[in-house]
């Protein structure tokens, strides 16, 4: 991230996740662009998930206003308000209402999920810690859970936890491999 912009405009280029906390000048936006998308902001509180090798895009508003719109189909875009965030659905922006469950991410390293899909919840760590899931059995990824764990806790440490009220079993193959069945 530049740590000086431009007079006209403040300008980022994301490639996976981060929190933005913007302060107002109408005279310089600030955007961040993704891959596929770019978040015009004036000033606000959002979080950005947007890695460029997935399809999975997120943006979700704690407070202020954003303009979310597809790089490739410009002027095809939506706005969003606090406790609103955008996904995408079959390659389409969607707006949906939620409310911001990370904070506590940001100040405390904690994350926190609730009636997470194990599979979505697999593919956040794949993401956080570089490994790779080996499914043997899709059914699993249907599990729903709930519950918080340190952003410095192991990988191991995380699955044993959530094993331990679940309905699975792992194995470790490599650093960078483990298999759930």
């Amino acid at each position: 991230m530049p740590n000086v912009f431009d007079a006209r405009q403040r300008i980022v280029e994301l490639e996976g996740e981060g929190f933005f906390k913007v302060m107002k000048n109408a005279e310089a936006p600030f955007i961040v662009k993704t891959d596929k998308y770019d978040i015009r902001v004036l000033g606000t509180e959002f979080n950005v998930f947007a890695y460029p090798d997935r399809d999975d895009f997120e943006t979700e508003l704690v407070t202020g206003s954003v303009y979310i719109c597809d790089r490739e189909e410009n002027g095809q875009g939506i706005y969003l308000k606090p406790d609103e965030k955008a996904i995408v659905l079959n390659g389409r922006l969607h707006k949906l209402s939620s409310e911001y469950k990370q904070r506590q991410l940001q100040t405390n390293g904690i994350y926190t999920f609730g009636d997470q899909p194990f599979g979505e919840l697999l593919k956040r760590l794949e993401l956080w810690y570089e490994v790779k899931f080996i499914v043997k059995n899709p059914e699993i990824l249907k599990q729903v859970y709930n519950g918080k764990f340190r952003q410095n806790d192991s990988i191991e440490s995380i699955l044993q936890a959530i094993k331990d009220v679940g309905k699975f079993q792992y194995r470790i193959l490599s650093d960078k491999e483990i298999e759930i069945f």
